[in-house]
């Protein structure tokens, strides 16, 4: 009988970052494999990717990766891995076209990964195993859960869902073929979405934003400018058509939102004419009444870019707000990006437009509520179930809703696990092992991918904080001497004409320290240096209580 495990690496306990590896018997499957974006306490870093060690120790067994969707919460972490890990990656076409577009904009390569572009509702054999799509309802279009089947039973994942019979071609779960997957064989475990398990009733209706706006594209006697999230492929496709219904033509507001729309043309989720859109020059040319401007960005970065459009500051400057503009920001404020949030609606109430943000209760995104679990869990009917993808508080609320149910599911069959956990199951019983595997975080800064230390994360935090002193000399090794020197900078600890006293006791530790190790027959510049930035350090903390990033540069010559 199969011996089946499954370790998540990322997305429990967090928002995004999604990373779980189903293992069947001597077989690796990597379902997702994505990134999250970091909050204020992670100056410099760009992204967050899971630690993948546990597939590097196992890269021999690693047969594919599926990524149910296009957003970078799934698909983000896999440029950064896959050429140490390699697999070939299943998706589908609409998939990869935004994982392309989101490597072009990263500068890495792509070339050189094998990817097997798949339907929602295959059947595929990947390494003798039987595995099942179906088709899934969400803000991407062509998305799917898995099935993969083995003789103890189903390993189901669906990620988040929404239930809705009346929507688009490419946006619509495929109830047939879920029912064709749950009738054949039982399910053993289910892996479901957590993001909105604490929210009552159905998603639907109200992650769609053209109600909510659909007076203003068509009525307003001014331009439009409208900020969504990059990956609201579903909105974003919603707006646009209406925008060329109400006789508005299109104007991308910067290259990222043009490539966004150039990947839905591509894959043909979007269907419009290029006749309908104009280039950014065109913005004054044009009656203000025919047109959009689409804004699309993620998170703090949209919210920043509402931000220097509103203080004027934006790069080519050509677009400005005016009174009779009207501003609609159609982005979901979360707890990584509040102080951005608030920052560009405080930016934009200093200009005279008129502004349009929809709240939370009646604007959600396209994730599993209350019903929704309900309802998938209610066709599924598993002998044991996984919550996933959301904050342990979202987590233990998934987990309550199926515990509620009276479907045989209780504290001995719902696991709520974190990063690094194993569960295996064997004959049809199922435990936690006692033994996790390595989970975490890698920081992706620049180019770099985990060479960001959590040390050199709190020497920018310092910096943003309380500042940072540069002290520089040079020596003589020959002299035993300062030769040059000695300088001080200090950047955002005090205002230095008001702290002449200040800088002259702090360059006086620095002389003095250089002095007492230039006397001593075998110096070490490096000692030399640590000495100074502790015994400054101590100076400024004494002085002023703060704790600054001291950096000190000496010199040798001769």
């Amino acid at each position: 009988m199969d011996k089946i495990r499954i370790v998540p690496l990322g997305g429990l306990g967090e928002f995004y970052k999604n990373c779980t590896v189903i293992e069947i018997n001597d077989d690796i499957f990597v379902v997702e494999c994505g990134l999250k974006f970091p909050d204020v306490t992670k100056p410099g870093i760009d992204y967050v990717i899971p630690r993948y060690d546990y597939l590097l120790e196992n890269k021999d067994r690693v047969r594919a990766y599926f990524l149910t969707y296009g957003h970078d919460s799934v698909i983000g972490g896999l440029p950064y891995i896959i050429d140490k890990i390699p697999a070939p990656v299943y998706c589908t076409d609409i998939t990869k076209v935004f994982l392309e577009m989101f490597c072009r904009h990263n500068h890495l390569d792509t070339s050189k990964i094998d990817f097997r572009i798949v339907n929602p509702s295959d059947d595929l054999i990947v390494s003798g195993h039987k595995i099942y799509l179906f088709s899934t309802c969400m803000n991407i279009a062509r998305s799917f859960g898995i099935a993969f089947d083995t003789d103890q039973g189903y390993i189901t994942y669906i990620g988040n869902t929404v239930y809705d019979n009346n929507n688009d071609v490419g946006f619509m779960l495929d109830l047939r073929q879920i029912a064709k997957i749950s009738a054949t064989k039982s399910t053993l475990v289910f892996l479901n979405g957590s993001d909105y398990a604490a929210k009552k009733g159905y998603t639907n209706p109200n992650y769609r934003i053209l109600p909510l706006c659909q007076k203003i594209i068509n009525d307003h006697p001014g331009r439009i400018i409208i900020a969504l999230e990059a990956p609201d492929i579903f909105n974003i496709i919603a707006v646009l058509n209406e925008a060329v219904h109400a006789g508005r033509k299109i104007i991308c507001y910067d290259e990222s939102t043009q490539d966004a729309v150039d990947a839905m043309l591509e894959s043909k989720c979007l269907k419009l004419d290029k006749k309908n859109f104009l280039p950014m020059g065109e913005v004054n040319r044009t009656r203000a009444q025919e047109i959009l401007v689409l804004m699309t960005g993620f998170g703090s970065k949209l919210f920043n870019k509402i931000s220097l459009l509103a203080t004027h500051l934006n790069d080519e400057q050509i677009l400005q707000l005016n009174k009779d503009d009207a501003f609609i920001i159609g982005s979901h404020n979360e707890d990584s990006s509040e102080v951005a949030f608030t920052s560009a609606l405080n930016d934009l109430y200093r200009n005279d437009c008129k502004i349009h943000v929809f709240s939370s209760k009646t604007f959600l995104k396209m994730h599993s509520s209350e019903e929704d679990i309900k309802t998938s869990l209610s066709i599924f009917r598993p002998k044991y179930y996984i919550p996933t993808n959301g904050n342990l508080v979202d987590l233990f609320a998934n987990a309550k809703i199926a515990v509620s149910m009276n479907i045989g599911l209780n504290h001995n069959n719902v696991f709520v696990l974190d990063n690094g956990m194993v569960v295996e199951f064997e004959n049809y019983f199922a435990k936690v092992l006692p033994q996790k595997v390595i989970a975490g975080n890698v920081y992706v800064d620049g180019k770099g991918i985990g060479d960001t230390s959590t040390n050199v994360i709190e020497e920018r935090q310092k910096i943003s904080g309380d500042g940072v002193i540069i002290l520089a000399a040079t020596v003589s090794k020959s002299k035993r001497e300062i030769v040059l020197g000695p300088d001080i900078q200090s950047r955002g600890l005090v205002f230095v004409k008001e702290n002449d006293s200040l800088m002259k006791e702090i360059l006086r530790v620095f002389v003095l320290n250089i002095k007492q190790e230039l006397a001593k027959p075998n110096y070490s510049i490096s000692y030399m240096e640590m000495s100074v930035k502790e015994q400054v350090f101590k100076t400024i903390r004494r002085s002023t209580l703060k704790s600054p990033s001291i950096i000190p540069i000496i010199l040798e010559i001769d």
